[in-house]
């Protein structure tokens, strides 16, 4: 696999929303063929992975990052392996940060995607009208508040799951950590959307309650 990818996946690389071969790659608005060409990359780079083409393309992206950090550790196990056989009794400090690195983002993106389900979700079951108007109103202000604007929306929907009895669900959120961290950096869009005017109070108490994590 290591021979054959062409997969980018260092978080820290300068370029990467630009670059179709990596991960982090941000489609541009309304280009079907670079959307095209990168579907067509992911969907390599996942067969070579025997990684099933099932759901969208940030399903196989979330995938292939799993994927991809857990051949990271077993390259590193391989090393720790080596050096025990030489004998050799100290390990390059540059290593352990290296293997770090991916860990403290990977936090830092659940604990982003966790706070934003809470609030979605404890205010979706208390809004009192009707639920896909929440939804719709919540779609809107991700779309152009959050990841866009009003004159270049982003296609992020909110995801939702309707069970047999017509109730309604809002799927939980899982994203990449550059769309983790946009959420959380305009909190205060998502919280306003979330709670009406009339809860102001409580509208500033849950957004101070997250700059205590932020």
């Amino acid at each position: 696999v290591q021979k054959k990818t062409k997969l980018q996946t260092d978080p820290t690389v300068s370029g990467k929303e630009n670059d179709i071969t990596h991960i982090e790659y941000v489609i541009p608005m309304n280009d079907e063929g670079k959307r095209m060409e990168y579907t067509q990359f992911l969907a390599q780079e996942c067969r070579l992975r025997k990684i099933p083409l099932i759901g969208r393309i940030d399903d196989w992206r979330s995938a292939l990052l799993a994927c991809t950090t857990m051949e990271r550790y077993l390259m590193q196990l391989q090393k720790v392996r080596v050096w025990y056989e030489k004998g050799r009794t100290e390990v390059p400090l540059v290593e352990v940060v290296e293997l770090l690195i991916p860990c403290i983002l990977h936090l830092e993106n659940r604990v982003g995607e966790k706070i934003i389900n809470m609030i979605l979700r404890t205010r979706f079951d208390l809004y009192e009208g009707p639920k896909m108007q929440f939804i719709q109103q919540l779609t809107k202000t991700f779309q152009t508040k959050v990841l866009g604007s009003e004159e270049s929306p982003a296609q992020w929907k909110l995801k939702y799951t309707q069970e047999k009895d017509s109730t309604i669900k809002i799927d939980k959120i899982q994203v990449r950590n550059q769309v983790a961290r946009s959420m959380i950096d305009s909190i205060d869009a998502i919280v306003e959307a979330a709670i009406p005017k009339t809860e102001r109070e409580l509208r500033a108490k849950h957004i101070l309650a997250v700059s205590k994590y932020c």
